[in-house]
């Protein structure tokens, strides 16, 4: 579970800040849920409610600048691992699934 102040990656929101977690009721006489508020970095009139349970988007923690750097210097041996000789499609499709990964 993230805290308040944590930066994250939110799906394709991008990086957003956790504001704070509180418990809310989408309808009345249902049960309250704790839910994250989250504010994009890249967005700063907008703001998120989202699950503190939810799996349907990803959510992360951002990665610091050494972690960056590894996973940039990963990126010759993924040509290796993947047959991108079927397309612009399915090559688009491939890096799309590693990206979410």
């Amino acid at each position: 579970m993230f805290k308040a102040g944590d930066m994250i990656v939110y799906g394709k929101n991008g990086v957003c800040e956790v504001i704070e977690i509180t418990e809310i009721s989408l309808s009345e006489g249902t049960k309250k849920e704790p839910y994250y508020t989250l504010k994009p970095i890249y967005q700063q009139q907008s703001v998120i409610y989202t699950p503190v349970n939810n799996n349907k988007i990803p959510m992360r923690l951002v990665i610091s600048k050494e972690e960056a750097d590894k996973l940039i210097d990963l990126i010759p041996l993924l040509k290796t691992e993947t047959d991108f000789t079927k397309g612009k499609k399915e090559t688009k499709e491939k890096y799309e699934e590693i990206m979410k990964s």
